[in-house]
């Protein structure tokens, strides 16, 4: 998360997509932390997507809500050419 953040304050409009392709588990931390990268990103006019998102874990995005906060794309294509 703190190399994430630190991305961000180097860049103007960062455009960042994260990959869950070998991802098993999410804790509750690092959904805090994406969340913060998502806030942190969108105050520098940044975007932020998620891709490749195991459905076990969408499930958790879903029960959360958080599906509602986040872009997630099926494929990282799909989440690339979704930027703006």
């Amino acid at each position: 998360g703190d190399q994430i953040g630190q991305l961000i304050d180097e860049a103007t409009n960062p455009k960042l997509l994260i990959s869950f392709e070998q991802v098993e588990h999410l804790s509750s931390a690092a959904l805090g932390m994406l969340i913060t990268i998502n806030n942190k990103s969108k105050q520098k006019g940044g975007q932020l997507r998620l891709t490749l998102i195991d459905p076990q874990i969408h499930e958790v995005f879903v029960i959360t809500k958080l599906d509602q906060l986040f872009q997630i794309h099926k494929t990282a294509e799909e989440a690339i050419a979704s930027f703006t």
